[in-house]
């Protein structure tokens, strides 16, 4: 917590208690209520109370930094052992095993995220039917770079880096006609 007696990095010690004591965080933040319970999109999107949130840092993201030539897609998970998570997943090769998966693109160079696309897995729709599942593999990545790089005034060759989990031929070729290039680890015994 930032609440500590002891300094933290370059935060000194009590610093957050002279703006505001640590119960009354906890107070305040235990009735906070961001989002209507009553929304039509909780029947369809599981992470529809923080996507207001991730909006703005959506938004914040794209004016805050220029993509170079390099572009890196890949996942990520943000840890959560909560269980009332609608959002939480496990992946046993990632080293916090609980958390909500996210598709990152972000800056080769730098490594600035530039867009975060959270995976709710398969969308379900208004009568809870659910639908084919667009966010996996090669359709996140097209779907990324498009949203990425829409409006944008095309300034030459771009290359996108990818890892074995996206990497495919059918990937390679749309992201060619869409003007890009494309550099990924190909795994010869993957069916599709």
């Amino acid at each position: 917590m930032h609440w500590n007696v002891a300094e933290d990095g370059v935060i000194p010690a009590g610093t957050f208690v002279k703006v505001m004591p640590r119960d009354r965080f906890r107070e305040i933040t235990r009735f906070l209520h961001l989002s209507d319970n009553r929304d039509p999109a909780a029947a369809r999107d599981r992470a529809w109370k923080i996507r207001p949130v991730l909006s703005t840092l959506e938004t914040t993201f794209k004016q805050g930094y220029v993509l170079g030539s390099r572009v890196a897609i890949d996942e990520g998970m943000l840890p959560s052992r909560n269980r009332r998570n609608p959002t939480r997943t496990y992946m046993k090769d990632k080293p916090h095993k609980w958390g909500s998966k996210c598709v990152m693109t972000c800056c080769a160079e730098t490594g600035y995220c530039k867009r975060v696309e959270l995976d709710v897995g398969r969308k379900k729709d208004v009568d809870g039917a659910q639908s084919m599942d667009t966010k996996s593999g090669p359709a996140a990545v097209a779907r990324n770079i498009a949203c990425v790089f829409r409006g944008l005034p095309y300034s030459g060759r771009r290359v996108v880096i990818a890892d074995r989990f996206y990497t495919s031929i059918p990937l390679a070729q749309q992201l060619r006609t869409m003007g890009f290039n494309f550099v990924g680890t190909i795994q010869t015994n993957r069916k599709g």
